[in-house]
């Protein structure tokens, strides 16, 4: 036998030993071995496994590409897909597991409809109740329910329970294909906690920045038709300028963070406020004895009237320095360089009435003990009994 024949049959062993170990498909497609290769999990809330279905009084539709049971699709999400024939009160029972593979907890809020159309063939007649307010709710019936906590880089098990109900005048049975998903929320907390050291960096840089911060300062008293006080927001009722002013000055990509493949506004506001009375003595100027203070979160502040996480950092005038009140107190050790106080604050409006966009500074309180005082503190308590 010839050398090249050799070499020509050594390949050919080789490649026929590929195939039968993982088959045609698996070197077709990306050459990405199931169970050989270890990568990141998504950074995302996603469904890894659908099982255990069971049905009553009702069966699969299989179609095109689909037995019809109930499966996982648009990998990393969490929507499912099914087509099923039902007869009337018959359902569909399964198990879909959820993974959450971001670094925050999740929470479950509901099902929804992802957008999609009459033209993908879906269709929810007789599984779409009208409860007696004509407020429409979306069965399946998923358990647990609204609140279950998913922590970082752990999985969950909802039970899903997809009934027909053919109400008056529907048919007796029906073949129904639903698209859903399963909404998801994250601890706002948590955001806002790893939003906090890039916000307080960009912070501390534009207060000792005077030139730049004249340009926020100014905005600050300029009226919307009322008495805005000294702050300035980029919640999102204020009108532009005062948003872009507040974002360019902290930095675009400071305002916004990354989760679960979603981009999320931090909201802040910027304040000038007489908290620190031990710092008066000898300021006639009340201009002179404000403080300048930073409030933001990650939560959406969509709920009007909910008490939401609120974080806020006081910086006095030391020198020609602004410096963190509570800097005494910092754990040089750890690289603690600011002292963020975790808090509370209801949902407003822009004028601080009830609504949404906006949160109260007015009535935000400590949801930790900070200095010696317990949590449910008022800023002003937390910054007496912190006096350098």
């Amino acid at each position: 036998m010839t050398k090249w024949m050799k070499c020509l049959c050594v390949l050919f062993a080789l490649a026929a030993t590929l195939f039968c170990s993982v088959g045609y498909a698996a070197v077709t497609g990306t050459l990405l071995i199931s169970g050989q290769v270890e990568v990141e999990p998504p950074n995302a809330v996603y469904i890894t496994e659908i099982k255990d279905v069971t049905y009553s009084g009702a069966s699969p539709v299989p179609g095109e590409n689909m037995t019809g049971d109930p499966i996982k699709i648009d990998f990393p999400s969490t929507k499912f897909v099914s087509d099923i024939s039902y007869q009337d009160k018959g359902s569909v029972t399964f198990t879909v597991t959820v993974a959450n593979g971001t670094s925050v907890m999740q929470y479950f809020n509901q099902v929804v409809k992802p957008e999609a159309g009459a033209e993908f063939g879906y269709n929810y007649s007789g599984i779409e109740d009208t409860n007696n307010w004509g407020v429409i709710t979306y069965n399946p019936k998923v358990t647990p329910g609204q609140g279950q906590a998913v922590p970082p880089g752990t999985t969950q098990d909802f039970q899903v329970t997809i009934t027909y109900n053919r109400g008056s005048g529907g048919s007796q049975t029906a073949q129904r294909k639903t698209l859903y998903q399963l909404e998801f929320t994250p601890d706002p907390r948590e955001l806002t906690q790893q939003a906090s050291m890039a916000v307080m960096e960009a912070y501390s840089k534009l207060l000792n920045n005077p030139t730049e911060y004249s340009k926020v300062q100014g905005l600050m008293y300029s009226g919307l038709g009322n008495n805005l006080g000294g702050y300035i927001s980029n919640c999102r009722d204020y009108p532009a300028d005062r948003r872009n002013a507040v974002n360019e000055a902290l930095g675009e990509d400071t305002m916004q963070l990354e989760i679960n493949g979603e981009m999320r506004q931090i909201t802040v506001l910027l304040k000038q406020e007489d908290v620190c009375t031990w710092n008066n003595a000898g300021i006639y100027n009340a201009a002179e004895r404000e403080e300048r203070m930073i409030y933001f979160t990650a939560d959406p502040l969509d709920q009007a009237g909910d008490i939401v996480p609120v974080f806020v950092c006081v910086f006095y005038k030391e020198g020609n320095e602004w410096v963190p009140v509570g800097q005494q107190w910092m754990d040089k050790e750890n690289g603690q360089k600011y002292w963020i106080l975790e808090g509370t604050a209801t949902v407003c409006n822009r004028d601080g009435n009830y609504g949404t966009g906006n949160f109260q500074t007015g009535d935000w309180r400590s949801t930790q003990e900070y200095f010696g005082v317990g949590a449910g503190a008022t800023l002003t308590q937390l910054m007496d009994a912190c006096r350098p």
